[in-house]
């Protein structure tokens, strides 16, 4: 079914808004303070808004339903999103006092502050190595959807149809970001959450009504099928390998969010850009609960798909749970409304790409330039560049989305919890170290960074450990690491000299 003339009015007005809007804020850029932290003037409500859009891409929208449209699916995931609300918590009485008593610009300040430029360096490059693959994942599934709408028009799904998809986001994503800055990226993830929430709600309230037996049928459907369980509080040996267990689902995510949110600078930078600790400490929190909400609605609409398709089994087998709610948008939803839920998906995807571009060009600015250069944040010659880094982010996030579509086997949403679980578990180890061991000396934390990364290659490759636990897994490996190699170091002060180590590492 080729979309009518009224979807792509609808989608075409909200894209020109969403570049209008950037480029009317484009003369409030004067300097990197406003491109980046918007003169620190940003208010809670649109902060928890932002956080919220940030953490919700076309891979939510999409990938979550899927959890309860597929047989054996339940309501398990929002275990992990009561985690997610505990990490916060720990978040606003761990980090924040730390982020706002300087003038930070990102989180990795910290690290150079205590450790010297290397540590804060290789942290930086860590975070743009995980955001290009994790968000460039996310850009790929976000041009699956925009390919099943556009397939009709070319007779079928073609690798040229899935590159026009990663152009036209990508494109549109660097122009809005670009020409608006981190105020821009803000104003845009507010209008994109009401977007998109009213594009879920609407498509949950039409999957119930299409049900011949309506909100009956839908729950009568969840509980015969279980899809309605939360909680699995069961107790094995295989705990481990399972992430719907309820310990390993609330463990898990209170250490991954407290990782994300609390050392991943494409979180930080929304506190950064706060007037206060206290308004950034009610947006984290709040953002916490919007979030399990969220996640409510989309696994919602998954029971009320696999109840629909029972009911009305589909002409063509899907080929993978990612593509349900797409093929559903295209086929099934109303004239004009089908254009609002698709413009939920594309602003989904815009929001979570829009920060991840700006925070990129913020880390490789403040981290890696700044200071080798030795440039004051204030030089104007710095926001032209940091424009460009904003254009090269955009550009390595497409390479990145069109390598997956040719090697990607596994669901995109495990691949990119993964990655991120991964990587922000072994910053949040050398946060640690660096808040509650004042021995640790900056080589044993390079080092530990080092530890941390072969220790998780080697859970990834030669375990079934469920991922909602690598956070905690590469953070305690980071830890512990750190504190035995400077014991190590400690060890040998009468045959080495700790002052040249300390010196040679910084």
């Amino acid at each position: 079914m080729i979309l009518h003339p009224l979807d792509l009015t609808v989608i075409g007005i909200y894209l020109t808004a969403m570049v209008a809007l950037g480029f009317w804020l484009r003369r409030q850029q004067s300097s990197l303070r406003h491109y980046f932290l918007a003169d620190r003037s940003m208010r809670w409500p649109i902060i928890t808004l932002s956080i919220v859009a940030t953490e919700t891409s076309t891979v939510t929208f999409l990938s979550i339903p899927a959890i309860t449209y597929a047989e054996g699916g339940n309501l398990g995931f929002l275990q992990i999103a009561l985690g997610y609300i505990a990490g916060r918590f720990l978040v606003c009485g761990i980090f924040l006092k730390s982020y706002f008593s300087a003038d930070t610009f990102t989180s990795y300040e910290i690290l150079h502050q205590r450790f010297g430029h290397r540590v804060k360096e290789t942290a930086s490059i860590l975070f743009l190595i995980t955001r290009s693959l994790s968000d460039g994942l996310r850009l790929f599934l976000t041009a699956l959807a925009l390919q099943t709408v556009l397939s009709p028009l070319f007779d079928g799904p073609s690798f040229g149809v899935f590159a026009f998809s990663v152009l036209t986001i990508g494109c549109l994503t660097i122009c809005c970001t670009l020409m608006g800055g981190i105020r821009a990226v803000f104003w845009m993830d507010a209008s994109q959450f009401f977007v998109y929430m009213t594009g879920a709600c609407v498509a949950l309230f039409l999957l119930i009504d299409f049900l011949s037996g309506h909100l009956f049928q839908f729950v009568t459907f969840g509980l015969d099928t279980g899809r309605l369980q939360l909680f699995d509080f069961s107790i094995n040996h295989s705990i481990y390998n399972n992430p719907n267990n309820f310990w390993v689902a609330f463990i898990g995510g209170a250490i991954l969010s407290t990782a994300t949110h609390g050392t991943d600078q494409l979180m930080v930078q929304r506190y950064l850009a706060a007037q206060s600790q206290r308004h950034a400490a009610i947006a984290l929190r709040l953002s916490g609960i919007v979030v399990f909400l969220q996640f409510f609605v989309f696994l919602l609409i998954g029971i009320g798909l696999a109840a629909y398709y029972q009911q009305a089994p589909p002409q063509h087998p899907f080929q993978r749970t990612d593509e349900v709610f797409a093929r559903f948008l295209v086929e099934k939803m109303p004239v004009g409304l089908r254009g609002l839920v698709f413009a939920g998906v594309f602003s989904a995807a815009m929001s979570t790409l829009s920060s991840s571009l700006n925070s990129s060009a913020t880390t490789s600015i403040n981290d890696l330039y700044v200071s080798r250069k030795r440039k004051t944040r204030d030089d104007p010659s710095l926001l032209p560049l940091a424009k460009q880094l904003t254009v090269f982010w955009g550009l390595v996030q497409m390479a990145v989305a069109f390598v997956a579509i040719t090697i990607l086997q596994r669901d995109v949403i495990t691949s990119v919890l993964t990655i991120t679980g991964f990587t922000t578990g072994i910053t949040l180890g050398l946060f640690l170290l660096a808040f509650t061991n004042q021995h640790i000396r900056p080589l044993s934390a390079l080092w530990a960074m080092v530890f941390g990364t072969i220790g998780m290659t080697l859970i990834w490759q030669y375990t079934h450990l469920a991922w909602p636990l690598y956070s905690l897994a590469a953070s305690l490996i980071t830890y512990v690491s750190g504190t035995l190699i400077q014991l190590l170091f400690d060890g040998r002060k009468n045959h080495d000299n700790p002052e040249t180590n300390i010196a040679n590492s910084s």
